[in-house]
């Protein structure tokens, strides 16, 4: 084991829960943080007027945690992010952990992220404002149900562009951040029900860089009641937040990174995309194709826009072309796939659908197009699901909502 950071004897961290009929997961949860390398300050729980036991199980923690478990239960339901404010307003430390009700801290979680603010706060003195890491998935009953989800550390400059593109911080869970930039830039948007934590990570890009650890030190729990289940619920939010930002502050961002030229028009026609303006992505993704008709990801975003135009046969054309540059490119599978199932080739369909999936197994869109196949191998458009972005290397589990 590491030696704790000689930065400080011992590292002052406060966590917060917040918590909603947590009883089954709470425990395990609160349990993970009290075994940490370094001690944590406070583990602070915020119950959000639960209905079933959650209050009786953390003040049963509480009591025997000697003083480190605090509970405070609200009068009213308010939601996680009202109550994650709540928390970050009682937390007496600067620095604060954030966790979520069901999942998992690694022991080494504090440690390991403590260590990096620190190192990245000696090479740039207040210019980070939080540290993640990188995840793993467990369904319910706390079994591993997918591989590690992974990022890299950027420049604390690139941060910004990469935010506004995707959100790279995957939960809440394992976040360690600075308390008073958090509160001062407003903290978590009581309006957004899906969203909220990319929404803060954009206002924190804006205040200074974000520290990276390459490893699973958080479980995410994946189950039934994952808000991120209603997944066009949270696109709805997505936009509202892109909304925010200017296009020229948008794109400013993007291309800031140290990134090719080239990548970085096809991140900002993504972006683009999402906010409805197709016409002036797709100048630019054909640009890009003219300077690299080799690469596999402008072929899928110009097939893109002949869908959203109803041109089925160019599209059908641009994402054969992507498979053919990259036959790992399983977002152009599916929308391929959907484009021949609508030309009545649904055999052929088929087999491209079933080759996305073994790709990859949590691919819900290939899984849904196939359904429909198999139920109903007719015409109908509305039936099918193209897929709107490119996918991440790992792709997150969501329970079926079908």
């Amino acid at each position: 084991m590491k030696s704790p950071s000689v930065h400080l004897a011992i590292p002052k961290v406060s966590a917060i829960i917040p918590a909603y009929n947590s009883s089954p997961f709470i425990q395990d949860t609160i349990e993970s943080l009290l075994a940490q390398s370094i001690s944590l300050s406070e583990i602070i729980v915020v119950d959000d007027l639960s209905s079933d036991d959650t209050y009786e199980v953390v003040l049963k923690i509480a009591q025997s945690s000697h003083g480190i478990v605090k509970i405070r239960r609200l009068t009213e339901n308010c939601g996680p992010s009202q109550s994650r404010n709540i928390g970050l307003g009682m937390a007496r430390e600067e620095l604060v952990l954030l966790m979520d009700h069901d999942d998992i801290a690694d022991n080494m979680l504090v440690e390991e992220e403590y260590d990096k603010f620190m190192e990245l706060e000696d090479d740039s003195p207040g210019s980070y404002v939080l540290v993640h890491s990188a995840y793993s998935q467990i369904d319910r009953d706390g079994f591993g149900i997918s591989g590690v989800h992974r990022w890299r550390q950027v420049g604390k400059d690139e941060v910004l562009g990469y935010m506004l593109v995707r959100n790279r911080i995957l939960s809440c869970s394992g976040v360690l951040m600075k308390k008073e930039l958090a509160l001062r830039v407003g903290g978590f948007d009581c309006g957004l029900r899906y969203s909220q934590d990319w929404d803060l990570w954009l206002r924190l890009a804006e205040t200074g860089g974000f520290g990276y650890v390459d490893s699973p030190l958080v479980k995410i729990r994946r189950h039934s009641n994952n808000l991120s289940r209603i997944i066009s619920d949270a696109e709805k939010d997505e936009l509202t937040i892109l909304s925010r930002y200017a296009i020229p502050f948008i794109e400013k961002a993007i291309y800031r990174r140290k990134s090719t030229r080239l990548m970085n028009s096809i991140d900002f026609v993504s972006v683009l995309y999402r906010l409805g303006r197709w016409d002036e992505g797709f100048r630019i993704i054909k640009d890009v194709i003219n300077k690299r008709p080799d690469l596999s990801s402008p072929f899928f975003w110009a097939g893109l826009y002949y869908v959203k135009n109803g041109d089925l046969y160019a599209a059908k054309e641009a994402f054969e072309q992507a498979i053919e540059i990259d036959p790992e490119n399983g977002a152009a599978l599916n929308n391929y796939g959907v484009i021949v199932a609508l030309c009545g080739e649904h055999g052929k369909a088929a087999g491209l659908l079933k080759n996305a999936i073994a790709m990859l197994p949590n691919y819900l869109d290939a899984k849904h197009n196939l359904s429909c196949l198999e139920r109903k191998p007719g015409h109908d458009a509305s039936c099918f699901k193209f897929t709107l972005r490119e996918l991440r290397p790992v792709l997150l589990t969501y329970a079926d909502t079908e």
